[in-house]
C-alpha cells in the first residue's frame, strides 16, 4: 500500500488495527485533495470507470469511451467522466456532453493502439494526480 501511494507521490494514510476483529484493518477517509488544473490532452470514460477513479483505481482500457487524437504512451492525460452515457466509443473530436474531471493521470498506452481493438484490455492511465486518497 506504501509502495502505491509513493508511486503517486502522496503519503499513505495510516493503517489501524480493528480491537474488536483480529482480522480486520482500518484505513481512515481522508479529505478530498486540492482539485488540480486538468492536463490538455482528455480522455472520456464511461460512468461506472469514472467513478471507480473516484476510489483509486487506474483507468482501464474497456473503460475508455474516447480520447484526443495525439495522445501517446507516457502523456499527461485529464480524465473526465461521461455522466450522460452518450460519448461514442473512439470519438475523435472533443466530447461536448456533461461530464466531470475525475484526475490526471499517464497514459500507458496511445489512442491508437487503445481503439485499434474491439476488445482492448488492461490499463489505459496510470492516475498519478486523484480527487480522493
Amino acid at each position: 500500500l506504501a509502495e502505491c501511494y509513493q508511486s503517486r507521490h502522496r503519503d499513505p494514510p495510516p493503517i489501524l488495527t480493528c480491537p474488536a476483529m483480529d482480522d480486520v484493518l482500518l484505513i481512515p477517509i481522508r479529505s478530498a485533495n486540492p482539485i488540480p488544473e486538468a492536463a490538455d490532452k482528455h480522455i472520456i470514460v464511461g460512468l461506472q470507470c469514472g467513478m471507480s477513479v473516484l476510489r483509486g483505481a487506474n483507468v482501464f482500457s474497456p473503460g475508455v469511451m474516447a480520447a484526443d487524437p495525439s495522445i501517446q504512451r507516457g502523456d499527461q492525460v485529464a480524465v473526465f467522466a461521461d455522466l450522460e452515457g452518450k460519448c461514442r466509443r473512439g470519438l475523435t473530436k472533443r466530447y461536448e456532453g456533461r461530464t466531470v474531471f475525475v484526475g490526471n493521470g499517464r497514459a500507458n498506452i496511445s489512442r491508437y493502439d487503445l481503439f485499434r481493438d474491439d476488445s482492448p484490455s488492461g490499463v489505459a492511465v496510470i492516475m498519478t494526480t486523484a480527487l480522493y486518497d
